[in-house]
């Protein structure tokens, strides 16, 4: 069984002169970037105010790690646009676009047409895929390794494995895989 795993909800922009894909997610309640981001942006992140809850949670209810916010100008098309980011630990996308931008940028999505339309039609961003890999390895949950440790970890294979030699020992392995950092 072979998984194909897209998503069509990103936009292009440019943040501090790194471009990015960005994932507009109506289902969230604020905009959110991953620390690994962050860290590539090379901007200092601000703790969190205080009252602010320091976990968020995913639409399954799985905790989010909030580390502190950020404040950014994305460029999109040559409009530039302030925003303030929740700060993440895992967030799977480098950059989610919650109902905060949304409201703050009057966009609109248009799943006709697929575009993102902000500031009342002043861009008109074409919403694009982004096609995860399958063939990798994936921990069913977050981790955290030490270095100079092992541990055992549940995973999921997200591609068909189509020799019979590999579907042995992946039978024979599964669900568990040996992992080490030197």
């Amino acid at each position: 069984m072979s998984q194909t795993l897209e998503n069509e909800n990103f936009i292009r922009l440019t943040v501090n002169s790194i471009s990015t894909l960005a994932l507009v997610d109506s289902g969230a309640a604020r905009s959110c970037i991953s620390q690994n981001f962050v860290n590539r942006l090379r901007v200092k992140v601000q703790p969190p105010p205080s009252g602010h809850p320091l976990r968020l949670s995913t639409a399954d209810g799985s905790p989010l790690i909030l580390v502190g916010t950020v404040s950014l100008t994305l460029n999109i098309q040559g409009l530039l646009i302030p925003q303030t980011f929740a700060v993440l630990k895992r967030l799977n996308y480098n950059m989610l676009l919650g109902i905060d931008f949304m409201q703050h940028t009057q966009a609109t999505i248009d799943f006709n047409s697929r575009t993102v339309s902000i500031c009342d039609n002043l861009v008109v961003q074409p919403l694009l895929s982004h096609k995860l890999p399958t063939n990798v390895i994936r921990p069913i949950s977050p981790v955290h390794l030490l270095p100079q440790s092992e541990t055992l970890l549940p995973v999921v294979l997200l591609a068909t494995v189509t020799t019979s030699v590999a579907n042995t020992l992946w039978n024979l392995y599964l669900p568990y895989l040996i992992l080490a950092l030197a």
